[in-house]
């Protein structure tokens, strides 16, 4: 799971996240900015086709980090 809330680009957890289509990589919208037209991850050879912010992510980062929360009180 922690994989899918990590920005690609700037390592740390997806901040306001933007998912690029056709890849479906995620990245922060700031992170985003540095796009060349085509995904950091998938290389020259992806060309985006569009963005859109990824408004089911951010629910989901909050599920994983409460749970994460409540995994450290029974250790």
């Amino acid at each position: 799971m922690k994989n899918y809330i990590i920005c690609k680009l700037c390592h740390q957890e997806l901040k306001e996240p933007v998912t690029v289509i056709p890849c479906a990589h995620s990245y922060c919208r700031s992170c985003k900015k540095g796009y060349m037209g085509y995904c950091f991850i998938c290389g020259p050879d992806e060309q985006i086709e569009a963005t859109y912010a990824n408004m089911l992510l951010i629910p989901m980062i909050g599920l994983f980090k409460k749970t994460c929360e409540i995994r450290e009180l029974f250790k």
